[in-house]
């Protein structure tokens, strides 16, 4: 960390985390059950998320948790009410959440921090550095979901207005403007 911005998690931390990371990985496949593409979509963002993260800092057991499990209350959402609403998953997505977390990781704060941004996720009401970068990273991977054939410039406005992290804009710039990686 010699010039400010964080390392690879290392060490038995390092290895700590690849087992919880493989742990809440088979967890959320167990809860999406058949459904590819959102388990597709929960990795897509744990890859930005954690791109994202090795540039801008925060928790790192956070980030990765949060993006791994930030849909998880689509299932639950669906089976109650119909619907995969966003206001819906940010209701049903915690106790799912926190059931399997409770199982997972220790840390009481992380654990309800991870809720929060599970929360939060789709209203934006939320203000920590891991909450912006599971955004992002929801965002680049929504971005090309939602508006694969839009212009360049409504893809840049669409960048310039819904990333905040420096990174999450450079990621996302790359990969819709084709700006390159600096």
């Amino acid at each position: 960390m010699m010039d400010g911005k964080p390392g690879p998690v290392v060490g038995l931390a390092g290895m700590i985390m690849d087992v919880v990371r493989d742990r809440l990985i088979d967890e959320m496949r167990a809860v999406f059950g058949p459904d590819q593409r959102r388990i597709a979509h929960a990795l897509a963002v744990l890859e930005y998320a954690e791109r994202i993260h090795a540039a801008e800092g925060g928790n790192a057991m956070v980030v990765m948790a949060a993006a791994i499990l930030h849909d998880i209350g689509i299932v639950e959402a669906e089976r109650k009410y119909g619907s995969a609403a966003g206001h819906l998953q940010e209701v049903e997505g915690p106790p799912v959440a926190g059931s399997i977390l409770g199982k997972h990781l220790k840390d009481p704060a992380a654990v309800q921090h991870v809720l929060d941004i599970i929360a939060h996720h789709h209203n934006g009401r939320y203000d920590s550095k891991e909450f912006h970068i599971l955004r992002d990273a929801d965002a680049i991977v929504n971005i090309g979901d939602e508006m694969g054939g839009c212009g360049r410039a409504k893809l840049a406005r669409v960048i310039d207005k819904s990333i905040v992290t420096a990174e999450g804009r450079r990621i996302a710039a790359h990969r819709y403007l084709n700006e390159p990686l600096q």
